[in-house]
């Protein structure tokens, strides 16, 4: 697998990744800062800036395409630098899986090169989120070394939040 920031030949990729997303009722797909909205090199700039300079609160923090040959398996976002409560609320690690490519082991993978990233940037545990209904990311956290931390009930539904401690060896 490939993990990379988003480049400019990326567009069709990515929206091909979105309308898949949203065929299936999920057009709210991690690729925040409004791409939907955005003019896309404005956008590229965006992540990369935040990458580099970082984002006020959010601090400095990555949005990683994953690619497995040329086919856009996901979107992994690495929030490296925001304060805890924000963990709590967002995660330390998101990922999404292109709908068609679930269940195929791309999850886990994400997940294991994001927990990578955040121990090379020094973290010693992240926090990372999801519904409480999605009992395949449950699975995929807690085969990565997630211990339930708490529930959090907010006018989304209820989500679980899992602490992954991250070894110093």
């Amino acid at each position: 697998m490939e993990y990379r920031l988003p480049r400019m030949e990326d567009e069709d990729d990515i929206r091909d990744f979105i309308r898949e997303c949203c065929y299936v009722e999920e057009c709210y797909v991690m690729l925040k800062q409004e791409l939907l909205l955005s003019d896309y090199s404005k956008w590229v700039s965006l992540i990369h800036r935040y990458a580099s300079l970082g984002n006020g609160k959010w601090g400095r923090s990555l949005l990683l395409l994953a690619y497995d040959g040329s086919r856009l398996v996901g979107i992994l976002p690495i929030r490296y630098e925001i304060s805890e409560d924000y963990a709590f609320l967002y995660g330390n690690i998101g990922y999404h899986v292109r709908p068609s490519l679930r269940n195929m082991g791309y999850a886990t993978k994400m997940l294991k090169h994001g927990l990578e990233i955040c121990k090379e940037k020094g973290m010693a545990r992240v926090i990372v989120g999801c519904d409480r209904d999605n009992l395949a990311s449950s699975a995929v956290i807690k085969k990565c070394g997630g211990v339930r931390l708490r529930t959090f009930n907010d006018s989304y539904g209820v989500n679980d939040y899992y602490g992954i401690y991250l070894s110093s060896e």
